[in-house]
């Protein structure tokens, strides 16, 4: 499979605290797709309005809700946030990138794993995260 980078390292020109924020998102994502990837995609295309499976998909969402929430707050704490994005716009992007259904999707075009994790992280550097961190806002304190 060819890669989909475009041939470029990432975070070759970033900052370190940039790409250790990368690195620990596209870690965390490749290893829920990991493991409940191929179950996901069972459960969600086959929920046809039960209930429970309705109740499971709800509770996987919230859950990547939370994980994105905790993701992007730190990231903000840290100073690594682009200016033109709040901490619930940046939010919400993470939690649809790291959906199990952008994952089935890249899947099905014959993505790899390596190379979702590669175009994750090129995806938050262009789209959530500063080039270089800056110093956080202070809380008045």
């Amino acid at each position: 499979m060819a890669r989909h980078d475009g041939g470029a390292g990432v975070g070759q020109h970033r900052g370190e605290m940039v790409d250790q924020a990368v690195g620990e998102r596209r870690a965390v994502a490749a290893g829920v797709a990991d493991r409940t990837g191929r179950l996901l995609d069972v459960v969600l295309h086959a929920r046809g309005g039960d209930p429970e499976l309705e109740a499971f998909a709800a509770t996987i969402d919230q859950e990547r809700l939370l994980g994105a929430t905790a993701a992007v707050r730190h990231w903000s704490s840290r100073g690594l946030l682009r200016d033109d994005l709040s901490v619930e716009a940046a939010r919400d992007v993470v939690w649809m990138l790291i959906s199990p259904a952008v994952d089935s999707m890249l899947r099905q075009r014959g993505w790899s794993r390596a190379d979702y994790q590669d175009w994750l992280a090129r995806t938050l550097l262009a789209t959530i995260l500063r080039d270089e961190p800056t110093a956080p806002e202070s809380d008045g304190s």
